[in-house]
């Protein structure tokens, strides 16, 4: 063996050494060494996460973050689609607010709710989306929160019902068309 592969070697484990233990610091260690653990041992970890996964109440939780993951993209999606129309549409004096109106329902609204139909909403997310439907009607309508103007009084202005409303008249379309489908 010759001084280079000894140097080769001696770096090599030095770096992985190093590795290691920067890893082991972070706390996910464990890949690094599953591939050395006993299979019977790798056998056992996954069959107690399986059973972790197999639960109700895992499932539940499950079922919770990815309805609140839906939940705040469709909100993201839908406050973006709000901004980019502020300058064009919500700032533009020569609008009235029916057709200000208009396109909220067409741009904002739609993004909002595309699917929500199937969505099994709890009253906190319910409560979400009346609040961002709220601020965005605010915002269209030009009513500071130091107005002290009522959510009603926001609504019947706009011309537009609340959201618990427009939910619930989602679903009650849908479940029209799924009544009447040929079985």
């Amino acid at each position: 063996m010759n001084n280079g592969s000894i140097f080769k070697t001696t770096t090599h484990t030095a770096t992985l050494t190093s590795f290691d233990k920067k890893r082991a610091q972070r706390n996910d260690w464990y890949p690094v060494y599953a591939g050395r653990l006993d299979p019977l041992l790798e056998t056992k970890r996954l069959a107690l996460q399986d059973f972790k996964d197999s639960s109700p109440t895992a499932k539940l939780h499950q079922t919770l973050r990815t309805a609140r993951n839906e939940l705040s993209t469709r909100i993201g999606k839908a406050a973006t689609s709000l901004s980019r129309l502020t300058k064009k549409v919500w700032e533009n004096y020569h609008l009235t607010n029916t057709t200000k109106m208009a396109v909220y329902k067409a741009c904002v609204l739609s993004t909002l709710l595309y699917e929500s139909e199937a969505w099994t909403t709890y009253s906190t997310q319910e409560n979400k989306l009346q609040t961002f439907h709220l601020r965005c009607l605010l915002r269209i309508l030009g009513i500071s929160w130091k107005d002290k103007v009522t959510n009603n009084e926001v609504l019947s202005k706009a011309g537009i019902p609340s959201m618990y409303t427009l939910l619930r008249q989602r679903r009650l379309r849908w479940l029209g068309h799924v009544h009447r489908m040929e079985e």
